[in-house]
């Protein structure tokens, strides 16, 4: 009798602390979740799930917790496993929609965000998601344009903008040897990032990176950087401690500020702040152009168009930088622009959150009219992914370069990619009239040849006798006009001179046979 009470109290006890310790579980993971420490949230969550295979709730906060931490592979298969336990709602199907998205599953995409449109029609997120995937089916038509593959320095953390110096490169990273490894974030539990250069041997290939300017290195996050020329000074991003006077236990707030350094005796070393830093925001992501005489920068100070928007500088008479004028409402959006680069021919590319696009971060360019950005385009597929693309950099007179992205195949949290690009858009423009009359005439086969005489690209002219082709920027074309009735007229064109998206225009005279 009393083995039989034994039994009947024991087995109680027991369940009732598995219970326990199950929410104690998952109470944890909260905290951590709150607490935006979200990698130990995941490993809790992952526990809890062990336990309780078929909760909703820790389901979902698995994939709330990878999404956070933009871990959007392992967001989407926690959300899969909701779909194949067959718990979604339609909340979780417009979030299995952005997921998929930014996995590049397009098509998949689609067939959630009408399910989702079968379960709340006429929400506004469908045609948001539909346009998205539209604009996405349009910008990667043709990948042809770019060529592009993972650079050879890459870690399982994160590398991190270029700049093209001497003999190869400058970048920031987390995982070589040297690094902050005792500075971590909470959020990606990542060391600092620190300056490095490494010999380009090949586009895409380097030798042993080795640190960079340890004299200015800090605790926190070092690079960026850009380089003046004319000067011989690096201008370097970093997050600079303020003190936080605001009643609260902060002992400092991180600013994304610039300092300058000068080199002397072959070492860097630090020279002073730039003049525009300030305690009440941030200035980062400097470029300055070839000549030495602009500098462009990303910053959140009062009066722009969105969060973080791009302004620039110019050297006055006494060699020292005007303030800051902003770029512009059609470069800046209502959301963030950041890495501007400005080629010698004054192309601004720079990446933004607030622009149509791809993906989260995508890279853009803008090509002045009489100094003014009044146009931009995004640069489209592969160079441009579902994810972050930027930092975007050209090597001087050359259309090869790099950009850093976190794409899905990316080997870390950031890989640089070597890019070269194969395709620059310009437009030629131009009427054919008759020689002696001067009247135009239409119907006349336009084609462009290359200097060996192989086709390229042919149009008419029309009614009012104009003609007009995009064809990819060459040296030089041979232009090829013919009508019956006419003479043939061939002539070679230099087009070197033009820059990206401008138009020549041409005026052609036939004679009469």
């Amino acid at each position: 009798m009393r083995k039989m009470r034994y039994i009947l109290t024991f087995l109680p006890v027991l369940f009732v602390f598995t219970l326990s310790a199950q929410d104690y579980i998952v109470k944890n993971a909260d905290n951590k979740f709150k607490e935006e420490q979200y990698n130990k949230a995941i490993e809790l969550y992952e526990k809890a799930y062990e336990n309780d295979p078929e909760s909703y709730y820790i389901i979902k906060r698995l994939v709330l917790s990878n999404q956070k931490i933009n871990n959007t592979v392992d967001a989407e298969k926690w959300l899969s496993v909701l779909v194949e336990k067959d718990k979604i709602v339609a909340a979780d199907l417009i979030l299995y929609t952005q997921l998929l998205i930014e996995n590049g599953k397009f098509d998949k995409a689609r067939e959630y965000l009408n399910k989702f449109n079968e379960l709340k029609p006429g929400d506004s997120r469908v045609a948001e998601f539909s346009d998205k995937l539209d604009y996405i089916d349009n910008i990667i038509t043709d990948s042809t344009t770019f060529e592009i593959k993972q650079a050879n320095i890459n870690t399982p953390g994160a590398e991190l903008g270029t700049l093209f110096y001497r003999n190869g490169i400058i970048f920031s990273s987390t995982s070589l040897t040297g690094s902050n490894k005792d500075q971590i974030y909470d959020e990606d539990e990542l060391p600092f990032l620190d300056m490095y250069f490494a010999e380009e041997i090949t586009p895409g290939n380097f030798s042993e990176p080795k640190p960079f300017a340890p004299n200015v290195k800090t605790r926190f996050n070092d690079g960026p950087v850009a380089y003046d020329p004319s000067e011989n000074l690096m201008y370097i991003t970093r997050y600079a401690p303020k003190e936080a006077n605001r009643g609260e236990n902060i002992d400092f707030l991180l600013h994304l500020q610039i300092i300058i350094a000068e080199e002397k005796n072959g070492d860097w070393e630090y020279k002073e702040d730039f003049f525009f830093n300030s305690p009440d925001f941030s200035v980062a992501h400097p470029c300055i152009t070839p000549d030495g005489r602009i500098i462009y920068f990303a910053s959140d100070m009062p009066g722009g168009y969105g969060g973080y928007d791009i302004y620039f500088c110019y050297k006055t008479q006494n060699n020292k930088w005007s303030e800051p004028y902003n770029v512009g409402p059609v470069v800046n959006s209502k959301g963030d622009e950041f890495f501007p680069f400005a080629d010698k021919n004054g192309k601004l590319y720079f990446s933004s959150n607030g622009h149509p696009g791809l993906g989260q971060q995508d890279i853009y360019i803008s090509t002045p009219e009489n100094g003014v950005y009044n146009k931009i385009r995004n640069l489209g597929y592969p160079v441009n992914s579902p994810r972050d693309d930027v930092a975007f950099v050209l090597a001087p007179g050359s259309e090869r370069g790099y950009f850093s992205s976190n794409r899905v195949e990316s080997l870390g949290y950031y890989d640089i990619f070597s890019v070269k690009i194969n395709y620059i858009p310009i437009t030629i423009k131009g009427f054919v009239k008759d020689l002696n009359s001067k009247a135009i005439l239409k119907d006349a086969v336009v084609k462009i040849l290359d200097v060996e005489g192989k086709y390229i690209s042919q149009t008419r002219s029309v009614t009012d006798g104009s003609f007009s082709f995009v064809t990819n920027k060459i040296p030089t074309i041979q232009l090829l006009v013919e009508k019956p009735g006419y003479e043939p007229i061939q002539k070679t064109v230099g087009i070197d001179f033009l820059k990206e998206d401008e138009e020549l225009m041409l005026e052609v005279f036939l004679r009469k046979n």
